[in-house]
């Protein structure tokens, strides 16, 4: 059975949201008037007219949709500033335009900015059964907190790419991808990221992934416990995985990894991690931590998992906003 984003999770997506607003501080701003957006959704460099489009607003206590519009038949459309803008704190718009049943997302526009050559990017789709591009994992950050009865807290972060150049989609509800968790993995949670909450389930010892996949990268934010008493936990490739990383943070017990290279300390925000960690991971490859007793962390493995995974998806929200495909 799947969990659903806990508070924490939230808490991290205003985070992620946050730094992007600081990013956007430095962003030129236009002349004062009441144009917002300005601008065209293309497929290929070419207009798409009639797209149904939103725009988003999002602060730091709220966030939804302010208005809609229907792009014209060369695929321009606009949007007015609010009547009413929150004041207070940051403010970020972005639309969203809807192209063959996908939703696509424009960049982000912050505060008083304003912007004449907006452009939403959409893209055909095609089956994921009937093409021979398929989902690769680019990256896949493993975090370990070590509990006081034994077993494990883990959180993943991973970027799932499409290769391709068209969004891939699955007939009657299949999916398109999907990972194999480690045996006994229990509490499982889908953290907040650029998939939708509803398209990423659990189904026995797996993960997977509905809906449609646009071109490019996404993080998907996974965490779940191992429990005390297993002394072993395999972490299953089942697909190329272009990075892998097992970072396991200090004081833990003594730990074995095979399948994977390393074994270095690093630090990350006032915290030591133990990394074992490979490029270029082939399918079939079964990296495993094997380890004896339990050594419990002076803070709480809630607030350090939260800590390191705050950096992780730090970094990873300014990469995507420099990407211009999602806030």
């Amino acid at each position: 059975m799947t969990s659903r984003s806990s508070s924490g999770f939230v808490q991290r997506a205003f985070i992620l949201l946050a730094t992007l607003a600081s990013v956007l501080l430095s962003a030129p701003l236009g002349a004062q008037s009441s144009l917002l957006i300005e601008g065209t959704v293309v497929l290929g460099g070419v207009p798409v007219p009639e797209a149904t489009i939103d725009l988003h607003r999002v602060t730091r206590d709220t966030a939804g949709v302010v208005t809609r519009t229907t792009a014209d038949r060369d695929g321009s459309f606009r949007f007015e500033k609010p009547l009413v803008v929150p004041t207070g704190g940051f403010v970020v718009h972005f639309t969203t335009a809807e192209h063959l049943g996908v939703r696509y997302f424009g960049p982000p526009v912050h505060g008083d900015e304003t912007v004449d050559s907006y452009r939403i990017e959409v893209f055909d789709t095609v089956h994921v059964n009937s093409t021979d591009a398929r989902p690769l994992i680019a990256r896949r950050d493993i975090v370990l907190i070590s509990e006081a009865r034994g077993g494990w807290e883990v959180n993943e972060l991973l970027v799932i790419r499409n290769p391709g150049e068209r969004t891939l989609v699955s007939p009657s509800g299949m999916p398109i991808w999907e990972l194999r968790l480690p045996d006994g993995a229990e509490g499982f949670e889908v953290g907040e990221g650029e998939l939708a909450p509803d398209a990423v389930q659990r189904m026995g010892d797996r993960v997977l992934l509905t809906g449609s996949l646009q071109p490019g990268d996404r993080d998907l934010l996974l965490r779940y416990r191992i429990g005390p008493g297993r002394g072993e936990a395999t972490f299953p490739v089942d697909a190329p995985t272009g990075m892998m990383n097992l970072l396991v943070r200090q004081p833990a017990p003594a730990v074995e990894v095979s399948g994977l290279g390393g074994g270095g300390e690093m630090a990350v925000e006032g915290e030591r991690f133990v990394r074992f960690g490979s490029a270029n991971v082939a399918a079939g490859t079964l990296p495993t931590l094997s380890w004896a007793g339990a050594s419990g962390p002076p803070v709480s493995p809630v607030a350090a998992a939260l800590g390191v995974l705050g950096l992780l998806l730090v970094v990873s929200a300014v990469y995507a906003y420099r990407r211009r495909e999602m806030i």
